[in-house]
């Protein structure tokens, strides 16, 4: 439990000093959302029309497409940066 809060963070926030594994994990993540919302929104919520499956749908691509594109964020490379 000690570390739980940095773990919530990075998947929410992202690092640009993630390492590799790191990575992988935030992917491993995202997707797992990502699938899950899928299966919401297309499996349940279009055999049974249900709207509540369809909401719950929805907020599962979304939070799966931020963990995963939270996978992505990179540190500027030091001869990229402008200087004012």
């Amino acid at each position: 439990m000690i570390n739980s809060s940095s773990v919530d963070a990075l998947l929410w926030k992202g690092s640009p000093k993630a390492t590799r594994v790191q990575r992988v994990g935030i992917v491993i993540w995202g997707l797992a959302f990502l699938s899950i919302g899928a299966y919401f929104l297309f499996v349940l919520a279009s055999e049974q029309h249900s709207p509540m499956a369809a909401v719950l749908g929805l907020l599962g691509l979304a939070l799966g497409t931020r963990i995963t594109l939270n996978a992505f964020k990179r540190q500027p490379k030091p001869g990229k940066i402008k200087k004012q």
